[in-house]
């Protein structure tokens, strides 16, 4: 059975010449049974050391680690029963990819047909079982990471850790795993976390997210949710791309918030009528905002129609740059003073210097403004990425 996780509180902290640096600060979380849940974020805000301290590597300052009702916060890593997935596939290079994958059952003293067995099972899972008595510089990068991959599974953990697994492929690589792993993950039924820096991966594979910055968790929710309605700058500007426009409201929501029925967590959801540079807008937002409030408002560059005609509820934009890619045009584009980038499909419109721009009205997200977006994550010590 899938066991849930709960952490409550979990700090980690290092001293450095410039004083105490919190690498993991306070951070309480709860993953459900079966669930594929992402640690996702910049380069130093602490999901990989929160992922070691899952597995017992590092031990934390302050808080608690439970697997399902067992406290395992100062339980050594062979006690935790959790299966690993590094980034560097760690195989030994004199064994073939059958003896790696048994290598954990082999230290459990699992007898020899039991241990043939569950191979067998686990590279069937993953999809090589042709490849047993093949030596791990046989495989392609990929075939690697998966025997890696087969290897946390067959010891069957409780928990399921991988740290950047997808990172030493390349990108058309990586985009072909992303589904075989889910699946595998999936079919295997182990609650597993997940840690990657790459926007696509989480939004394309989690359950749910948790997003980190500078060792706290900014919000956590399912890839849509996050991406639809985030409620800082920070977390709308590292998922995807995001236009922000400073932002006025003029009357919050003085009515009950509502449910969203088309959110998959069924988020709640305010409604604030704002002002900005460009125009006056009703959008969305995580929390209940105050009259005159100051925030930015969060648009999608492919929630905004373009068209060559004008129209009353279209704003004239003039076109400074276009890019081609294929599938899509990425305008950059100023309107009334402020500079936007917009998507639009490959037609005539990428040779025009003046377009017209609608924003989609259900997808504009107020949310409050952070002026260190821009800014590293934190200044911590290295391995707190």
């Amino acid at each position: 059975m899938p066991i849930p996780i709960r952490i409550q509180d979990l700090t980690k902290t290092y001293r450095s010449k410039r004083g105490t640096v919190r690498a993991v600060d306070a951070v309480s979380l709860n993953i459900e049974p079966g669930e594929l849940f992402f640690l996702l974020g910049p380069s130093g805000c602490g999901k990989t050391t929160l992922l070691r301290m899952i597995a017992g590597f590092i031990t934390p300052n302050a808080g608690t680690i439970h697997f399902a009702q067992r406290d395992i916060t100062h339980a050594p890593p062979n006690k935790r029963n959790t299966g690993m997935v590094f980034q560097s596939y760690a195989l030994w290079p004199h064994m073939t990819v059958g003896q790696n994958v048994a290598f954990g059952l082999s230290v459990r003293k699992i007898d020899s047909q039991e241990k043939s067995r569950r191979v067998r099972e686990a590279l069937e899972a993953v999809q090589l079982a042709d490849y047993a008595d093949r030596k791990p510089n046989e495989l392609s990068g990929g075939q690697q990471q998966r025997v890696a991959l087969a290897r946390a599974l067959v010891i069957r953990p409780d928990v399921l850790l991988l740290d950047e697994p997808l990172s030493n492929l390349d990108a058309k690589l990586r985009a072909d795993l992303r589904t075989q792993v889910r699946k595998i993950c999936k079919d295997a039924g182990i609650t597993s976390v997940y840690v990657t820096h790459d926007q696509a991966e989480a939004l394309s594979m989690a359950d749910r997210i948790a997003i980190m910055r500078a060792g706290r968790i900014e919000q956590i929710g399912t890839p849509a949710d996050l991406y639809e309605t985030p409620k800082s700058a920070f977390v709308a500007t590292f998922l995807g791309d995001a236009n922000l426009i400073d932002a006025t409201v003029l009357e919050a929501d003085t009515q009950s918030p509502i449910t969203d029925p088309t959110a998959p967590t069924s988020a709640t959801i305010f409604h604030a009528r704002v002002a900005t540079p460009i125009g006056e807008f009703v959008a969305k937002a995580r929390r209940c905002w105050q009259d005159s409030a100051r925030g930015q408002v969060v648009i999608r560059p492919e929630a905004v129609r373009v068209s060559t005609n004008a129209s009353p509820s279209f704003i004239p934009a003039r076109v400074l740059d276009a890019q081609y890619l294929g599938s899509r045009v990425i305008f950059r584009c100023e309107a009334h003073g402020t500079t936007l980038q917009v998507e639009a499909p490959p037609t005539s419109i990428d040779h025009q210097r003046e377009i017209h721009i609608c924003p989609d009205p259900e997808r504009l997200v107020l949310v409050e403004s952070d002026q260190t977006q821009n800014q590293p994550a934190s200044a911590g010590n290295p391995s707190a990425a």
